[in-house]
């Protein structure tokens, strides 16, 4: 495919130095994702592409086509894809009616119990997540995460050993990463490599953008109020009986999962977020 193309607007400039661009070739529109770290961009698209469409009933939830991958001039990972409009994270209350929220909240249930049918519980070493905390402190400028990362690392250290469900996930499974065409058809978009591929992530995504209200942080009034019951009533079963289920072992996850935030906190309402959900999430560590 020619790469000479026509930039229409840029969408956002990522949190993992990715760049996202709206881009026109032969006057079609795709999706221009660029990458600085190569692997971590074609782990990403593997992970697109191998996600296996999931149709239940009249919910059907696919992932844009992926048109063309290539490295750039300053050895970017570039992926071009489908562009698909429709709405997502705190604008899905815009377009919601009881059908689409039925069938957004059977769209997050079928997508965590897809990928973990497909996990096996295997028993992992305490470095792997250690040594991810320890990238965490390094790379962070929030210097009050240090109290919550010893929280972690203690009783990490306490373990006798950890045993929990290995496999494919989405690794950010958000509203924001899903977009709405209609009231049944969804896409999963922007997949993120994980330092440990586990479902535990999908679950404790969707908990931290549903239940703890990460996709309506900088939201106030009564769009707040709309996204809000919106969010409340879209949270899938699966978050309740994760911690019925895993107990402690969640509680950890679901802390450690929090603190992979913090790399990324560019302001203070973010900033301000994360750690009460830390304080809230860690306290049950303690």
């Amino acid at each position: 495919m020619s790469k000479k193309k026509s930039i229409i607007s840029k969408f956002s400039e990522g949190n993992s130095d990715e760049t996202i661009q709206l881009v026109e070739i032969g006057n079609v529109k795709l999706v221009k994702k660029s990458w600085k770290d190569k692997i971590r961009g074609s782990e990403a698209i593997k992970k697109q592409i191998l996600f296996e469409e999931i149709i239940s009933g009249q919910v059907r939830i696919k992932t844009p086509k992926v048109i063309d991958t290539y490295l750039d001039n300053e050895e970017n990972f570039v992926a071009l894809m489908e562009y698909i409009e429709g709405f997502s994270g705190s604008e899905l209350h815009k377009i919601s009616t009881t059908q689409l929220a039925n069938n957004l909240r059977s769209a997050l249930s079928l997508v965590i119990s897809n990928f973990y049918e497909e996990s096996a519980f295997k028993k992992i070493q305490p470095e792997i997540i250690l040594n991810k905390l320890d990238m965490v402190r390094e790379k962070t400028k929030l210097k009050d995460i240090s109290i919550y990362l010893n929280i972690i690392e203690r009783y990490i250290l306490k373990l006798k050993e950890i045993n929990i469900p290995l496999g494919s996930c989405h690794g950010d499974l958000t509203t924001s990463n899903i977009i709405a065409t209609g009231s049944s058809t969804f896409y999963l978009i922007d997949f993120l490599p994980t330092f440990l591929d586990t479902p535990f992530w999908d679950i404790l995504k969707v908990k931290q953008d549903l239940e703890y209200g990460w996709s309506t942080r900088h939201l106030s009034g009564h769009v707040l109020n709309n996204a809000r019951i919106l969010n409340e009533f879209l949270i899938p079963h699966q978050i309740k009986e994760f911690h019925e289920n895993f107990g402690e072992i969640g509680d950890l996850f679901d802390s450690i999962n929090l603190c992979r935030l913090a790399p990324y906190v560019k302001d203070e309402i973010t900033k301000q977020w994360v750690l009460d959900k830390l304080t809230y999430s860690t306290g049950k560590l303690l």
